[in-house]
Formats: structure tokens, C-alpha cells, sequence
């Protein structure tokens, strides 16, 4: 009895993997992550946020964070990249695939933000699973710049021209060519 104890203790020490590596990834944060807020339509400005993974280091097929906007900004149409399907909601979303991406960096889904523009930090925060919190960067919005009256230089141009053809077809008419 003693033997077949230890058999099947040494038989489940061998079932047993010896080191486990754990999947780490990190959310790439890039200035460029948050499209720009160019014209805001009644104060209000939308953008379309990425969230990309760098540095993967295994197969990873599930994706378990949560999207926190900022204060004063609304998250909508989070959309799964290729490869990927979105379940749950922004405070607790799953994204997963149908095969383990080994790929080291990849776009895991995109979404949209919508804010008044005068928002001060409109900057969403994703926090994975684990705790790890990364903030994405989203552009200040750009105001509509005012109507400079850029119209007023083509009218001039416009004008010199009328002039100056008006002025070359008169001193044409008047021009008598003379045998001599």
C-alpha cells in the first residue's frame, strides 16, 4: 500500500507543470491613440479611442478589463477587432478569441467617446484584470477657427482680372493697322 502512495504521489508530481508562466501584456499607450476632436458639433466632440496590446508574451485568447472614462465623457460602440468578440459591458468587458494570438502586438478592439468640449481631461482609463491601470491620452479639442473673410481676396482677384481683360480688349479696338 505504502508503494502504490508513493507511485501515485510521484505520478502526480510529474502531471504537474514544473514552472508556469504566467501571460503578461501591457496596453499600448500612444499619443495617437484617441482620434482628434477637429469640429465639435454643438459643444459636443467625439472620438474614436484604440486599445492595442504590446508586448505579449504567450497565446492569449481572453482579455478580462474595464474602460473608465473620465468625468463628463459617455463610452459607446466598443467594437472587437478582427478575431475578436466583445461580451459584457465597459466596467466589466471580455474580449475573446477563437484561436490564442501570439502576435507581440495587436489591436484588441476600438471604441467611441463622446464629451462637451469644454471637458478638461477626457482621457480614458483601462484597468486589466490584474490591477494594472493605463490611462489613454485624447487630444484637446481643437476649436473652430473664426471666419477670417478669406472670401474677400478671391473677389479682389477676380475683380483685377475683369479689369484687365476689360482694359486689353479696349486698347485692342482701338489699334488701326495701316498699309503702307
Amino acid at each position: 500500500m505504502k508503494k502504490f502512495i508513493s507511485l501515485l504521489v510521484l505520478g502526480v508530481l510529474l502531471l504537474v507543470p514544473i514552472s508556469a508562466k504566467a501571460l503578461s501584456f501591457e496596453i499600448d499607450v500612444r499619443e495617437d491613440s484617441c482620434t482628434e476632436c477637429t469640429e465639435p458639433v454643438d459643444g459636443v466632440c467625439t472620438t474614436i479611442c484604440t486599445i492595442a496590446i504590446k508586448n505579449n508574451s504567450g497565446d492569449l485568447g481572453k482579455v478580462q478589463l474595464q474602460i473608465i472614462p473620465a468625468t463628463g465623457v459617455t463610452i459607446s460602440e466598443v467594437t472587437a477587432a478582427n478575431g475578436w468578440t466583445y461580451s459584457g459591458t465597459i466596467s466589466d468587458a471580455t474580449f475573446q478569441s477563437l484561436l490564442p494570438v501570439s502576435d507581440s502586438a495587436f489591436t484588441l478592439a476600438t471604441f467611441k467617446q463622446t464629451f462637451s468640449s469644454s471637458v478638461e481631461d477626457c482621457s480614458p482609463t483601462i484597468r486589466l484584470e490584474d490591477g494594472k491601470e493605463y490611462q489613454i491620452p485624447t487630444p484637446e479639442p481643437t476649436p473652430n477657427p473664426p471666419h477670417t473673410g478669406v472670401s474677400l481676396p478671391v473677389v479682389i482677384l477676380i475683380g483685377g482680372v475683369v479689369v484687365a481683360i476689360t482694359l486689353y480688349t479696349i486698347t485692342n479696338k482701338n489699334k488701326k493697322m495701316y498699309k503702307i
